[in-house]
C-alpha cells in the first residue's frame, strides 16, 4: 500500500470521529504537510459517509495553506473550479461544499471566489455558470449560507436565487436554501433584515414555510464543525423566525 493511500485511509477513519476538525488541523504543520492533507481530503469528497467532514476539512486546511502563501491556495481554488467544468470530465461531487467551507473562513478568498461560487445557483436564462444538475447544485445553496455567515452583503444580491432553491421540489435544495436564507437574515443588520423580509414575503417564502410544516424528511448539513441532521420542517420553522415567528 502506498504511503498516500495509507494516509488517505487513516484520514477517512479520523473524519468519522467527533474530533475530526482537530485531527485535520493537526496535519497542517507546514505548507508541505498541508498540501498532503488537502490532496487526501479532495479524494474523500465524493465519499457519502465523510463528504461533509472532507468539505469542512478542506476549509481548515486550505485556509491554513493561505498563511504560508496565497498563490498555492489560489491553485487549489482554480482546481476546484475546474472540476465543476464539464470539460474536466468530473462530476464535482462535494466541490460546492468545499468551496463554501473555504470562502466562509477566509476573507481574501471570499472576495476573489465568493461570487463565482454564487453564480453556480444563479440562472440568468442565458450564458452563465448555473448548474442544471440538481444533485450537484444542492451543495451550492449550503455554500451560500456558509459564505453569508461572514459576508452577508456578498450574498444579499442573490436572495432571489436562494428563494428559487427553496421553492424547488428537491428536498435537499429546499432544506439547504432554507438554512442559507435563515443564516443570511441573522447575519444582517436590522434595517437590512427588514428589507429582506419584505423581499421574501413578496417571493412567497412565508407561504412556502407554512406549507412545509409537518414535512419530516431529513437532511444532513455541516454547522461549524458538527454534522447535524434536521427535518425540513425544522429548517422551515427556523426560517420563519426571520419573520418574527
Amino acid at each position: 500500500m502506498s504511503s498516500f493511500r495509507k494516509h488517505k485511509l487513516e484520514l477517512q477513519e479520523a473524519l468519522q470521529k467527533n474530533n475530526w476538525a482537530d485531527y485535520v488541523a493537526s496535519l497542517c504543520h507546514n505548507a508541505s504537510s498541508t498540501k498532503k492533507a488537502i490532496n487526501a481530503l479532495l479524494g474523500l469528497l465524493p465519499r457519502p459517509e465523510v463528504h461533509w467532514q472532507a468539505a469542512g476539512g478542506l476549509g481548515i486546511a486550505v485556509c491554513t495553506l493561505a498563511t504560508f502563501g496565497m498563490e498555492d491556495t489560489r491553485i487549489i481554488m482554480r482546481r476546484l473550479m475546474w472540476s465543476m467544468n464539464e470539460e474536466s470530465g468530473n462530476l464535482g461531487w462535494g466541490v460546492p461544499q468545499a468551496m463554501g467551507a473555504i470562502v466562509g473562513k477566509n476573507d481574501t478568498l471570499a472576495a476573489e471566489y465568493g461570487n463565482v461560487l454564487l453564480s453556480y445557483m444563479h440562472d440568468t436564462g442565458g450564458e452563465d455558470n448555473f448548474i442544471e444538475y440538481t444533485p450537484l447544485r444542492r451543495g451550492v445553496y449550503w455554500a451560500a449560507g456558509s459564505l453569508a455567515q461572514r459576508h452577508p452583503l456578498q450574498v444579499l444580491p442573490v436572495v432571489a436565487s436562494l428563494v428559487q432553491g427553496f421553492m424547488d421540489d428537491d428536498t435537499e435544495c429546499t432544506a439547504y436554501s432554507a438554512w442559507a436564507l435563515a443564516t443570511l437574515c441573522h447575519a444582517l443588520s436590522t434595517p437590512q433584515q427588514h428589507a429582506v423580509q419584505q423581499q421574501l414575503i413578496t417571493l412567497g417564502v412565508h407561504q412556502r414555510c407554512t406549507a412545509l410544516q409537518q414535512n419530516e424528511a431529513t437532511v444532513t448539513l455541516l454547522v461549524g464543525t458538527t454534522v447535524e441532521t434536521h427535518t425540513v420542517e425544522a429548517l422551515a420553522q427556523n426560517l420563519l423566525g426571520c419573520f418574527g415567528e
